[in-house]
């Protein structure tokens, strides 16, 4: 088998993929030290700059792709939640993923070999980002529909329009 991988990173917003620990930047210089340190030759940098709570996301299409036809046996992400932020769908995209031949490595959980444990542990890391993003929508919810009741538009432009 290939020693070939992708790197997949993802956020939510622009404001995520220039600063902070978890800018596309930081997420790829990262992966890429894992890569190297275990030999792995980087096919491809896929990017994502959309919620990770959909599986429908042009860069994670592209790995699923890249796994699909043989290109890629190894998927390096930086952390469960730039995966996926549900986890049923986590568990469906990861069971695709490892079916298809490869298999996916987050540095924020190394593995312990045992696979039982690993599994468990995965589990848990998918559904704290879940409950995570959950209590966030929440929170945030209050804030949004006060400016939405003030007149102030907070979504992005409608295609033609700026703000």
């Amino acid at each position: 088998m290939s020693n070939r991988c992708v790197i997949y990173t993802r956020v939510s917003s622009k404001g995520q993929a220039a600063g902070g620990k978890t800018s596309l930047a930081d997420q790829e210089r990262s992966c890429r030290i894992l890569a190297d340190e275990r030999g792995w030759q980087v096919l491809e940098v896929v990017q994502d700059k959309l919620t990770g709570t959909n599986a429908d996301r042009p860069g994670l299409t592209r790995v699923r792709k890249l796994v699909e036809t043989g290109e890629v046996n190894h998927v390096v992400v930086w952390d469960t939640g730039r995966f996926m932020r549900d986890l049923n769908l986590a568990q469906l995209v990861q069971a695709e993923l490892k079916i298809a031949g490869a298999e996916i490595h987050f540095l924020e959980q190394p593995r312990t070999g045992n696979d039982l444990a690993d599994a468990i542990m995965r589990t848990i890391n998918y559904a704290t980002d879940q409950m995570e993003n959950d209590k966030r929508r929440v929170r945030t919810l209050p804030k949004r529909l006060d400016a939405l009741r003030a007149g102030r538009w907070i979504f992005p432009p409608p295609y033609g329009y700026r703000l």
